[in-house]
């Protein structure tokens, strides 16, 4: 099978990991969620406001994207691999890697900021061992489902968007009631989940209807302006109104 290389999706993972490494940094100076080390002198007041702010926004889609991503290059390795093959190579390009930061660098980690031995833990990893349940979870699919669903969709229109957003948000508010942002389940915060395996599943769409060889400016414009003129302003104001109570809008 050809190999092709998509340029622009490596540009797109560029932006991404280094949105990761802001939110990170961002978080250990103040703003809001969870890291290894949180500096001593942090940011306050408005300061502090628009780092957690840009946090709600980054978390509502650089990680998804990273799973979409993941998704829609991943059929092009099962289909030249075939299914041995292709679980062998992520037991060795994700297994061993999380097992030797789970067991070893997590707990080392944590040691040298705190001085004591920490547990053994997914830390950021949890993202390889999502990735990891989610490709062995499509192999295990491909092997066993001779017939495959019909995944001949269309390029999704308005309403086909609409419902996508309608169905995740109203997922997530509903798991977030029991799991609340910020607290996790075998190191997995499930509260972002109904984003992730939508994303991860439209991927696999997109590969099989070449979406992404169909997107133009004018596919985009439109969700983008809405964004940044009503989605980000509204989420700020939200957010000033709840500025007392985080935990609640969280």
């Amino acid at each position: 099978m050809n190999r092709t290389r998509f340029y622009y999706l490596d540009l797109l993972r560029v932006f991404l990991t280094m949105l990761v490494f802001y939110h990170h940094s961002a978080v250990a100076f103040g703003a809001s969620g969870g890291w290894y080390y949180i500096s001593k002198e942090t940011t306050t007041g408005l300061t502090q406001g628009l780092l957690s702010a840009s946090m709600g926004i980054d978390q509502s889609y650089f990680m998804s994207l990273f799973f979409f991503i993941s998704a829609y290059l991943m059929p092009f390795s099962f289909d030249r691999k075939g299914m041995k093959s292709f679980i062998y190579d992520r037991l060795n390009r994700l297994g061993i890697p999380l097992l030797i930061y789970s067991f070893l660098v997590n707990p080392l980690l944590i040691y040298w900021i705190y001085g004591v031995w920490g547990r053994p833990g997914f830390g950021p990893m949890w993202f390889v061992f999502t990735l990891l349940i989610f490709e062995l979870s499509y192999a295990v699919y491909r092997h066993f489902c001779t017939k495959r669903l019909a995944l001949n969709w269309k390029y999704p229109a308005i309403m086909g968007i609409l419902l996508f957003m309608l169905m995740t948000g109203a997922a997530a508010f509903l798991i977030r009631l029991y799991v609340p942002v910020g607290s996790e389940v075998l190191g997995l915060q499930l509260g972002f989940f109904p984003l992730y395996i939508g994303m991860y599943l439209l991927g696999i769409v997109a590969h099989r209807n070449h979406w992404l060889d169909k997107i133009c400016v004018k596919n985009a414009l439109p969700w983008f302006l809405i964004a940044i003129l009503c989605g980000i302003p509204s989420l700020l104001i939200v957010m000033s109104s709840f500025s007392e109570q985080m935990d609640l809008f969280s």
